[in-house]
């Protein structure tokens, strides 16, 4: 059995409305064994202990679960004027993405770059992305005959409640079940009880945002969000060293999961809300030299390239768009 942690990073409000305006929004699915679990759960509070043993406390070594780094702090060490915690926060996200590494996790979700001057809806946004998200999952669980669950954040109760029920109705549907592998709804945790949804948070703001913020929004966009310093995180987890130019990510060519190899670990679409064209986050991780495992050496295993469009009822007309027939999901 898997288990698919839901969180988010950035907020729908129109971009340059306050300086905390977020230019894009990151929805993310962290997918791990359920066996994997206790032991990463465990790492992750020592991994917690190495970095911030200050915010840690003098309680018992289970209770530091209580003790979140929110990835948005992380996210702003990042740009500090100060080496120091630049390095720390960069030491933090290596050792996390080796623990993800070292425990085959996959990575699925989706990214909005917003138009200016307009706000998202976040009803439908969220609900859009779990769904997109439950999709991808379910071809993911189907690829390997297993059955899984979602755990997303839990924000407001309304919102939980139509985020879970737009997932019901698409699983009780009369013409049969969107997501037969999907054995329940989502459900909706607090993430301070939950060590995958404080780790879907790290990546989704500290690697993912800074990421798609720097290749997407830096043209036309001015402001902490996209700050030079995120350009270290491409630098980083790159796939390769034209990680950010124009190119086509790999879609099958039938039914099932998406083929990539087996050490590919992660596919978050990004969807432009303005002209940008719409684009695809995918990863790779290919084989690495013991010089180039070190640390501070290029991770390679994430990159954002630009495609051409899915095409749908809506963007039949779009010059360029393409069809596909099957998830886009890593194997």
């Amino acid at each position: 059995m898997y288990l698919c942690y839901v969180d988010e990073s950035g907020g729908f409000e129109i971009p340059g409305s306050d300086p905390s305006a977020t230019p894009l929004m990151v929805i993310l699915g962290l997918i791990l064994g359920h066996t994997c679990v206790p032991d990463l759960t465990l790492a992750f509070l020592g991994l917690k202990s190495r970095f911030y043993a200050s915010r840690m406390g003098p309680g018992r070594h289970l209770d530091r679960v209580l003790v979140e780094v929110k990835g948005a702090d992380v996210r702003s060490a990042l740009r500090a004027s100060d080496r120091g915690p630049r390095r720390r926060a960069l030491g933090y996200l290596e050792d996390a993405v080796r623990l993800l590494e070292a425990h085959h996790v996959r990575l699925v979700g989706r990214v909005w770059v917003k138009a200016p001057g307009q706000a998202m809806d976040p009803a439908a946004s969220c609900a859009f992305a779990v769904q997109d998200i439950a999709a991808h999952f379910n071809h993911f669980l189907a690829s390997r005959g297993s059955l899984g669950s979602m755990i997303c954040d839990s924000r407001m109760h309304t919102q939980n409640s139509q985020v879970s029920h737009s997932v019901f109705t698409q699983k009780h549907k009369l013409s049969g079940d969107a997501y037969p592998c999907l054995v329940e709804t989502p459900a909706f945790g607090h993430s301070v009880n939950h060590v995958g949804l404080q780790l879907a948070d790290l990546v989704a703001s500290s690697v993912v945002f800074p990421m798609a913020s720097r290749t997407y929004c830096a043209d036309h966009w001015t402001g902490p969000h996209v700050h030079p310093h995120y350009d270290g995180v491409k630098q980083r987890w790159a796939s390769e060293s034209g990680c950010c130019n124009t190119g086509t990510a790999t879609t099958p060519a039938s039914g099932g999961a998406a083929s990539s190899s087996a050490t590919s670990w992660a596919g978050v679409q990004v969807s432009a809300c303005s002209s940008l064209a719409p684009t695809r986050l995918t990863s790779r991780s290919p084989q690495r030299s013991d010089h180039s495992a070190r640390r501070g050496s290029p991770r390679r295993w994430l990159s954002i390239r630009r495609v051409a469009p899915i095409r749908t009822a809506s963007t039949a007309s779009e010059p360029g768009a393409r069809k596909v027939r099957s998830s886009t999901t890593s194997a």
